[in-house]
């Protein structure tokens, strides 16, 4: 049996090198697109049932916001403790009697692979609006 050259072996170990580097960058990638979808999908789900709370008692705006926020760390707690670093920051502006209230949620999320010269938070805010009962401003 022939031994291969030993620049051949070189070779091989220069070209996993030039093919795992790319492949730990696109993994990294894929952690934080993972934990940025977590985050937008508890806000969101934060957002709405905190807005469908304000319009059904608009005169709760504390209960609305609480509401939000209890829904959005559901959707958090099930998902990888990773984003244990994820804060929320519900805000119900509610509307009078048939009139449109909002609730907008903050959220910042901690990345655990942030790139060289990028800050590893990265925060965005998400609305939703609703029309307020008429029946319930006669309260």
């Amino acid at each position: 049996m022939k031994r291969k050259p030993r620049f051949l072996r070189g070779q091989a170990l220069a070209e996993a090198a030039l093919v795992l580097v790319p492949l730990v960058f696109l993994a990294m990638l894929g952690v934080n697109g993972l934990m940025l979808h977590r985050a937008r999908t508890a806000a969101t789900a934060a957002a709405y049932a905190c807005a469908q709370y304000v319009t059904q008692y608009p005169h709760r705006p504390q209960a609305a916001a609480a509401h939000g926020q209890a829904i959005a760390e559901q959707v958090v707690s099930g998902a990888w403790s990773a984003l244990g670093q994820t804060h929320f920051r519900v805000s119900p502006v509610p509307g009078g009697p048939g009139e449109f209230a909002r609730c907008s949620v903050r959220y910042e999320v901690r990345l655990l692979f942030a790139p060289p010269g990028l800050q590893p938070v990265q925060g965005n805010t998400i609305r939703f609006y609703g029309a307020g009962e008429r029946w319930q401003g006669r309260w």
